[in-house]
This record gives C-alpha cells, sequence and structure tokens, in this order.
C-alpha cells in the first residue's frame, strides 16, 4: 500500500514525542506547499486549466499566469488550516570610536556603529555615522563654538521586491530605505516591502533602478538609459565624432577625426 508523506501522522507515544512528529510532519507541509505554489507555471497546468485561462482572457502569457500565480498563492495563505513558518535569524553590532583632544583648539568624536541582520532571505545593514566638535577657544561674534554632523545609512541585500508570486533577488541602497509589513491572511503573516519614498536605488540582475518620492526617475536595463528628465553640465558624445554642447548657446559639433 502507497503511503502519502504528507497525509496527517498517527500520533503515537507521550506528549513530548507526539509534539515532535506534529512539528515534523507541519515542517514537510509547508516546504512541500511552498514548491508547490513557486512551481506554478505554462509547464505544469493540466490542458483543462490552461484552456479555462485562455477561454477567459486570450492566450496564456507569462504575465498573466504570474498574476494567476500571485492570487493562488495569497488564496492558499489565507484560506490555510495550517500555517508554520521557521526563521534563524543573525544579529551583529559593530562600534568604533575616536576621539582627538587638543588643549588649544577643543575636542572632536567620532562614532560609527553599524548593525548587521541576517536572515535566509535578506542582509541588512545600517550604519550611524555622528560626529561632534567642541571648541576651545573663546567665544567672539561669528566663532564657531560646537558642530555636529549625523548620518544614517541602509545596505539590504536579498529579497528587494516581488514580481508576480516570485521574489526579486538584489542590492538596495539608500540614507533612509524603510520596509512595510503587507498583510496576506488573516493569521498575520507578513513579508517586507521597500518603501520606495526616500531616494535608493536598487540593484538587480535585470536592472539598476533610482527611486525619488515613490517614483522611478530613472533606470538602465536592456542596454539603454532611461531618464525623466536631465540637466547636462557640459556635453553628450554621440557615437565616435559628433558632440552635444552648451557652448554659445546649443550646439552640435562635429569632433571626429
Amino acid at each position: 500500500m502507497k503511503v502519502n508523506p504528507l497525509a496527517p501522522p498517527i500520533l503515537q507515544g507521550g506528549a513530548e514525542q507526539q509534539l515532535r512528529q506534529l512539528r515534523d510532519y507541519l515542517v514537510a507541509f509547508h516546504r512541500a506547499l511552498t514548491t508547490a505554489v513557486n512551481s506554478i507555471d505554462r509547464e505544469n497546468l493540466s490542458p483543462a486549466v490552461a484552456q479555462a485561462i485562455s477561454s477567459a482572457g486570450g492566450a496564456v502569457t507569462k504575465e498573466a499566469l504570474d498574476r494567476q500565480a500571485a492570487t493562488l498563492k495569497s488564496l492558499i495563505i489565507k484560506s490555510a488550516d495550517v500555517v508554520y513558518q521557521e526563521m534563524d535569524r543573525i544579529t551583529a553590532e559593530l562600534e568604533s570610536k575616536y576621539v582627538a583632544i587638543s588643549d588649544s583648539f577643543g575636542t572632536f568624536t567620532e562614532n560609527v556603529n553599524s548593525t548587521l541582520t541576517a536572515t535566509a532571505s535578506e542582509i541588512r545593514q545600517a550604519i550611524r555615522y555622528y560626529g561632534e566638535l567642541q571648541s576651545a577657544l573663546a567665544a567672539t561674534a561669528g566663532d564657531l563654538q560646537s558642530y555636529i554632523i549625523e548620518t544614517r545609512g541602509y545596505i539590504r541585500q536579498g529579497i528587494v521586491d516581488y514580481d508576480g508570486a516570485a521574489p526579486v533577488i538584489g542590492i538596495a541602497i539608500g540614507q533612509d530605505i524603510q520596509t512595510s509589513g503587507t498583510d496576506v491572511g488573516a493569521d498575520g503573516r507578513t513579508y517586507d516591502v521597500i518603501e520606495k519614498k526616500s531616494f535608493l536605488s536598487i540593484l538587480t540582475a535585470e536592472k539598476l533602478s533610482f527611486y525619488q518620492g515613490e517614483n522611478e526617475v530613472a533606470y538602465l536595463s536592456n542596454n539603454q538609459l532611461y531618464i525623466t528628465a536631465a540637466h547636462i553640465l557640459d556635453r553628450i558624445e554621440m557615437g565616435d565624432g559628433w558632440q552635444l554642447g552648451s557652448e554659445n548657446g546649443f550646439t552640435v559639433k562635429w569632433v571626429g577625426g
């Protein structure tokens, strides 16, 4: 008789053994469910399902399949009777401090703090810089007595976005990267989505994007640069010989040999 490895187990033994058996079953069920959902594609759709999708909206395209997969994944999670999640997290905090004291001129203090958090889906590094100057000179009109510099930066490697149901792997860099949790079920399961509100850049295997105020203002893809607006300070070189410049107004000049 063939046994379904994902069928609910018949619990045996004491309470601790039964809990271990139930945990092992949930882990196996979660992994199998994740693999099945993430493997939905045109190649593994049955002819009946493909025909139904085609009849509803024309030819079955990758974009349509991605939308169908994302919807199906959300419905499965929302209606799931069993949800199990495991996550290993490593957190490290590094700090350096530099102090210079001069009896004649004053004190300079510099602190750099870096917090590194790693999970299976991402590596996030938050960097904070703090510098302070304190003058020892007698205060006179216009003299600098104190000065403080403080800035923050973030680097995130791993899942930076979602393309339908598929996660997009890349690197995000910005001064103040924030993430928001998107609720996908009544059980409270969430996943992080980068809020593209501040100025940041995102690099993936297919694209380099620049965001400002929630808008993608420029991106490099398919050997071309796309940009919303450009301010050329000097000139543009075209091919091997033409040059567009601002000398005496707008000029087009042949500079080739």
